[in-house]
């Protein structure tokens, strides 16, 4: 089950729930909600406050990860992985 970053903030109980819960204004947390787009750095802790409450992790695709663009690194940071 995929969520929307409305349907999940309302199903860990609210934006002013989670906001207390993350150490944010609630103001803070709507104005992400509303955008569709959490910083990355609320992935983990939304993740956590979801399994605390039994419900599914929730998407990647609600955050705003930096993608890694350009060529592919190999594990020594050099060139091409191939």
């Amino acid at each position: 089950m995929s969520y929307a970053s409305r349907e999940l903030i309302r199903d860990l109980g609210g934006y002013r729930t989670v906001a207390i819960r993350l150490g944010i204004s609630a103001n803070t947390l709507h104005s992400h909600m509303m955008a569709a787009a959490f910083p990355a750095k609320f992935f983990v802790a939304l993740r956590a406050l979801a399994v605390e409450q039994g419900l599914p992790e929730p998407s990647q695709e609600l955050f705003s990860f930096v993608d890694l663009r350009g060529e592919k690194l190999g594990i020594d940071g050099e060139g091409d992985a191939a």
